[in-house]
């Protein structure tokens, strides 16, 4: 059965800074850990340096965030935010955001904090004007693929990126409805 309910602990979301690098590939290598022992190579691990160069710039130029707890001192997540598809995304629109790399430590995964990022990131786009949420995940991902669809996102299609195939997905802002957050009865972090 599920349940309707305020978030209870604000998240404090901000952008990374140089001096956080290390923990943002510290989430992403946990989070690429955990996949990799349920069968699924979301991400290398551990990162080879190139993702580590790649991540420098991004938190350079202001489009990778660390999300907390209100309060707390350690990162439980991490994401990268985008205004262009790159070459996943030929037909790129002026109007769309891409989100990339959201990443949590898995003791918060099942916990409602995806969900929670996810209308975070739906809020940032729309007061940016944007009318299109777009992200990926590994094809494979059927368990990720299901929960992008149940959040509203639509399945556009299959891409090739150097040795991953990625399912592209779209969400129209407009016909979304972002402020609760919607996951099972008693789940909660387990860290």
């Amino acid at each position: 059965m599920a349940e309707v309910l305020r978030l209870m602990q604000p998240l404090a979301i901000s952008t990374a800074t140089h001096d956080e690098l290390p923990i943002v590939m510290e989430i992403v290598d946990e989070a690429a850990k955990w996949l990799l022992a349920r069968g699924i190579r979301q991400w290398e691990t551990p990162p080879p340096s190139e993702a580590w160069e790649s991540m420098r710039e991004h938190i350079r130029l202001g489009l990778v965030y660390l999300v907390r707890e209100q309060g707390a001192p350690d990162a439980i997540g991490t994401f990268r935010l985008e205004w262009h598809g790159g070459a996943l995304w030929p037909e790129d629109r002026q109007d769309a955001g891409y989100l990339y790399t959201l990443a949590l430590r898995p003791c918060h995964v099942g916990s409602g904090l995806g969900v929670v990022v996810i209308d975070w990131v739906k809020e940032f786009f729309r007061e940016r004007g944007k009318r299109y949420f777009r992200l990926d995940c590994i094809s494979s991902n059927e368990r990720l693929r299901r929960w992008y669809e149940g959040l509203g996102f639509q399945y556009r299609r299959t891409s090739v990126d150097g040795t991953y195939v990625l399912a592209l997905f779209e969400l129209d802002l407009r016909a979304t409805v972002s402020g609760w957050v919607k996951r099972a009865a008693g789940a909660g972090s387990r860290c």
